[in-house]
């Protein structure tokens, strides 16, 4: 196995445990949180669960497959990628534009969420923009975990 096909395996694994911590929230966490009698308490979960995350082992997926993917790159482009290339490109670029909503929408929101503790921010605000968000970026980790697998087939 080359060091591309096994930056893909790895590439492919990190894309699908964060499929499935995204798919979570999207279909269980935020949707349970909405039905909160008390939406500020539903806040005041998911500001306790936004403060966990960045101390979780779930760093190592959420930051290892868009370094993956980057690698992967720099990789594809030194070796040409053979006829897999497409799939290897398609994995890199689903990865990394998971990565910017993270960077765009989704951490945002949360430190807002954080910083407007009690005020300011609407958990129907929030869970309206987050979760829209989340969803994408479930999507697109989801696209990314089967183009790298596909592109080591």
């Amino acid at each position: 196995m080359t060091v591309l096909a096994i930056t893909m395996l790895v590439l492919g694994v990190f894309s699908f445990v964060n499929t499935g911590v995204f798919l979570a929230f999207t279909t269980m966490v935020t949707p349970a949180l909405a039905g909160a009698r008390d939406p500020g308490a539903a806040s005041d979960v998911m500001r306790d669960m936004n403060v966990r995350a960045p101390r979780s082992i779930f760093m190592v997926s959420f930051l290892g497959a868009p370094l993956a993917a980057v690698v992967a790159g720099v990789l594809l482009v030194m070796t040409g990628g053979g006829a897999a290339a497409g799939w290897a490109i398609a994995a890199i670029a689903a990865t990394l534009a998971a990565f910017i909503v993270s960077v765009a929408v989704n951490i945002p929101w949360n430190e807002r969420l954080l910083r407007e503790s009690g005020h300011g921010v609407t958990w129907t605000d929030f869970s309206r923009i987050w979760g829209r968000a989340n969803t994408v970026r479930s999507a697109l980790s989801l696209l990314a975990g089967a183009s790298a697998l596909v592109a080591i087939l």
